[in-house]
């Protein structure tokens, strides 16, 4: 089927289309779109938002939980040339089960991963925060109204590997 043709416009114009289709109750519609974009792109189940600054910590989070079976979205490696950002990062956590957001200093004073906590919390999105790097709990700014109701998961100065290899095998 060549219903979707993953450009920008088309990707828009494929979104009202389902929607309209759910709407009106053309489930056949919706079920043919919903197997071709997974057909296309795997969904993922976790959006991991962080900050570059802690990137390599980052990628180890996501080895790990790749490795243990779950498909995980970041930016970094899904957007491929001529795709756009925003679009990209928006499919990524309407689409994804959670979202683990990586804390550090840098991670609550930046705007894009506030933008990244606000729709995920919007959409009703589970929120993991992880904590990487020591930031005061709950943080000052925007992203507090989110996570100060949540517990974070402890990572900061642990060897992130050997932590995660421990959780796995007791």
């Amino acid at each position: 089927t060549d219903l979707i043709v993953r450009t920008v416009n088309s990707s828009l114009a494929v979104d009202m289309l389902f929607a309209t289709m759910k709407q009106i109750g053309r489930d056949d519609l919706v079920e043919i779109i919903l197997r071709e974009r997974e057909t296309q792109y795997p969904l993922p189940s976790v959006f991991i938002s962080y900050q570059w600054d802690i990137q390599d910590e980052v990628k180890e989070l996501r080895n790990f939980l790749e490795l243990v079976g779950f498909t995980c979205w970041m930016d970094m490696g899904q957007i491929g040339g001529g795709e756009l950002l925003y679009e990209k990062i928006d499919h990524g956590i309407r689409n994804a089960k959670v979202l683990i957001c990586c804390i550090t200093p840098m991670y609550i004073v930046s705007n894009m991963c506030q933008r990244e906590l606000i729709l995920a919390d919007m959409l009703k999105k589970p929120i993991v925060p992880v904590m990487f790097e020591s930031t005061p709990w709950p943080p000052v700014g925007a992203a507090s109204l989110i996570l100060s109701q949540l517990t974070y998961v402890d990572l900061k100065g642990k060897n992130l590997p050997i932590l995660l290899f421990r959780f796995v095998h007791g």
